[in-house]
């Protein structure tokens, strides 16, 4: 015969299962509910309304929102020697092998169905033995040369900036590391705009050292989207800080470009 004890001890055992498994099952119905809440957010503000993406193929076979080149090499150059035409008609790294330079072509695309701006910049993010101050970036956009972006000469102590008569004009950079920055106004939908960046070491830079012998340097050029404030702070309301910090990284793409150079050995 059960005691009165073990009753109760039974009674109390099969009470807290109940509690328990009604635990999970409100658990579960929380979660439930917050996944058809993100669900419904992302409906009012679908990610695909702003969007970008990058790739090195007209046909975009592989959207992707990050690239990266890189090339060494051996000697300096001159601008006459750049193949530009050959250039224009390739698609992403371009070899010369007759000089030492690098040549990328890549291509951004409006993916969302919404009409954007787009801010640009090119930037150096490392250098050694200061290749900034010799090197040349050559920005082509649609086919269209954009400018030619060096660091500042230094003026000589004669109080002139030495003057290199075979190069065309340069721009200079922005500032120590931050080549030049750009704009795309009514970027439509589907539209793909075609860049090409030129980078080599100019042997007639003033500030190039015959006694050069290595060095580096890594470049990025950054694409994202351009939203008002508005728009912000829609977006802001309508989704989670998880979500809105998902829902960025779909607005910016960058292209990495590094740069070795090592000297031949004699």
């Amino acid at each position: 015969m059960v005691s009165k004890k073990a009753r109760v001890v039974k009674k109390w055992f099969y009470l807290l299962g109940a509690m328990m498994i009604a635990s999970f099952v409100m658990i579960g119905i929380s979660f439930y509910e917050k996944y058809i809440e993100a669900r419904e957010m992302n409906d009012l503000i679908p990610r695909s309304q702003f969007n970008i993406s990058i790739s090195d193929n007209s046909d975009f076979e592989s959207e992707v929102s990050f690239l990266s080149v890189q090339t060494t090499i051996n000697q300096g150059m001159t601008y006459a020697s750049i193949n530009i035409d050959d250039i224009i008609q390739s698609e992403g790294y371009y070899i010369d092998h007759n000089y030492p330079y690098l040549a990328y072509s890549f291509y951004l695309k409006n993916d969302g169905s919404q009409t954007i701006s787009i801010n640009y910049f090119l930037k150096i993010i490392n250098v050694t033995n200061a290749m900034h101050e010799k090197i040349r970036f050559l920005i082509i956009e649609d086919n269209v040369i954009q400018g030619m972006y060096q660091k500042a000469d230094q003026i000589d102590e004669s109080n002139h900036i030495p003057d290199d008569q075979q190069l065309p004009s340069g721009i200079d950079f922005l500032s120590e590391y931050m080549v030049m920055r750009g704009l795309l106004v009514d970027f439509q939908p589907e539209e793909v705009k075609s860049f090409r960046i030129i980078i080599w070491l100019e042997v007639q830079d003033s500030d190039m050292d015959h006694d050069f012998q290595n060095g580096r340097i890594d470049a990025q050029m950054v694409f994202s989207i351009d939203r008002d404030d508005e728009l912000n702070h829609s977006q802001t309301r309508l989704v989670s800080n998880e979500s809105e910090m998902f829902f960025s990284s779909s607005m910016i793409c960058a292209v990495e470009l590094k740069i070795l150079y090592e000297e031949e050995e004699s």
